[in-house]
């Protein structure tokens, strides 16, 4: 009798396995992430920090702060999901890392994702609205709509210091706010963020560009009169 060999669930002899939820990147909610419009969740995940001897050769792509995340294929499949670069995987106690590469399952037994601690995601503590704008002619007079564009976005509101309101003058921008989401926005011009919770709208005036994918996106902002 010859034996069939199934290693699709070989994930499960694993102690310290945990339930996380991910959230794809490519999800029209990506931005909203810390709403769970697009929660995946999955069951038996093992977490994990890579070791030295696969850093030291990654030429600074990977460093000791850097986890694995292995996701069981089985699990992930039922739920239709494949996870990609970008990608926010969080666990249990709200700790969210992003994918920073994936390995694809050996034997279908899991997903290998290389992720980083997403900085400063846990003081995304405020909510915003993306508004528009557009005028029309009403009776001869012109009129100012404002139309929200995408609500609920997860944000972080921080008045700047005075070294940086300094440094921003010297860059051309009157600002005195910074607001921080963790995807980047369609910013057009005369487009505007609202806070959510106490109305506050902030005239947009400069955005800072985001060179690697674990940083927050920055909006350089002017509480409008």
């Amino acid at each position: 009798m010859t034996a069939t060999l199934d290693l699709s669930a070989d994930y499960l002899i694993f102690d310290g396995l945990a339930d996380v939820t991910c959230y794809p990147a490519t999800s029209p909610e990506s931005g909203n992430l810390w709403h769970r419009g697009v929660a995946k969740p999955i069951a038996d995940a093992r977490i994990e920090k890579i070791d030295v001897v696969e850093v030291e050769p990654s030429a600074g792509v990977y460093d000791r702060a850097d986890t694995r995340i292995r996701l069981p294929a089985v699990l992930a499949a039922e739920i239709s999901y494949a996870p990609a670069i970008g990608d926010v995987i969080e666990d249990a106690e709200s700790a969210a890392w992003v994918v920073l590469a994936v390995g694809k399952p050996r034997f279908n037994n899991s997903w290998s994702c290389f992720c980083r601690q997403l900085l400063l995601a846990g003081g995304l503590c405020d909510s915003v609205t993306l508004l528009s704008s557009s005028v029309t002619n009403v009776h001869g007079s012109k009129v100012v709509a404002h139309n929200s564009i995408q609500t609920q976005i997860a944000a972080r509101i921080q008045p700047l210091g005075e070294a940086e309101i300094a440094l921003q003058q010297r860059l051309g921008f009157d600002v005195n706010y910074v607001i921080y989401t963790a995807t980047d926005l369609e910013i057009k011009f005369d487009d505007l963020l609202q806070d959510e919770a106490s109305g506050v709208v902030y005239e947009i005036k400069s955005s800072g560009t985001r060179r690697r994918i674990d940083v927050l996106s920055s909006y350089y902002c002017r509480v409008r009169p």
